[in-house]
């Protein structure tokens, strides 16, 4: 079911999420759980390295991330400050070391992040934050800030991750359209039980300018495979977007 245009704009503020937050379950997944995105996740960002992760929410991804795998540092962001505040608060009371000294959260604008240096982390998380930004009246620039602040962030051959419900169609035109030259872009589709299929690489070279960064022809980066996704039934996207 479509829902109204004023509910979907709602996703896009921090009202919303702050009120949302306050009743939430900690834990609540959007989209995909780790169990069933840890074969992309765990082949894009690296275990040793500092991840980022954008719009945590109430995510416990990061703590299966840590306690499943091992990750030695996971910073999650979210502009909701009830949100930060419990699950900082979770992460204070628990008696993991392990969880203690590998997760951090602050309350950030992922438009925004001056306070981290250029090129810190190693790979970078967005499980619907995107999506969430795409709702407001200023979705396509915000997306675009987005978009480029996380390619600062992001170290040379890292890649920001993006698991989203929206097609190739949909998706590729924002992340090439944000003056972000990345040097690949992986599509993946994750099913139910397990299903997994991909990676498609897009062609980026369809894109005006012959790179990842502008924007350009849609069907030509629809070529092959890319173009035929989603074919499964409640699937979701995850678009690993790689820097050079």
């Amino acid at each position: 079911m479509e829902l109204p245009q004023l509910q979907v704009k709602q996703f896009s503020e921090q009202s919303y999420w702050d009120a949302r937050h306050k009743g939430e379950a900690l834990g609540y997944e959007w989209y995909r759980d780790y169990a069933s995105l840890r074969p992309v996740l765990t082949r894009h960002l690296p275990r040793q390295e500092p991840i980022l992760q954008l719009g945590v929410g109430t995510s416990a991804i990061q703590t299966d991330m840590v306690l499943r795998d091992s990750y030695t540092a996971v910073h999650s962001v979210d502009y909701s400050p009830v949100a930060i505040e419990r699950l900082e608060a979770a992460r204070v009371e628990s008696a993991s070391a392990q969880l203690q000294g590998a997760l951090s959260y602050e309350v950030a604008d992922m438009r925004a992040l001056g306070r981290h240096e250029d090129g810190c982390f190693g790979g970078i998380l967005d499980k619907g934050a995107l999506d969430a930004l795409l709702c407001g009246d200023n979705g396509e620039a915000d997306a675009a800030a987005a978009l480029r602040e996380a390619w600062r962030l992001l170290a040379p051959g890292a890649a920001y991750l993006m698991i989203t419900s929206a097609s190739p169609r949909a998706r590729l035109p924002v992340i090439t359209g944000a003056g972000v030259p990345w040097a690949s872009v992986l599509v993946y589709e994750v099913g139910q039980r397990g299903a997994l299929a991909g990676p498609f690489e897009v062609r980026l070279g369809a894109a005006s300018g012959g790179g990842g960064g502008g924007g350009g022809d849609v069907d030509g980066m629809l070529g092959g495979a890319v173009g035929r996704l989603p074919e499964m039934g409640y699937s979701h996207m995850c678009y690993a977007c790689v820097k050079p």
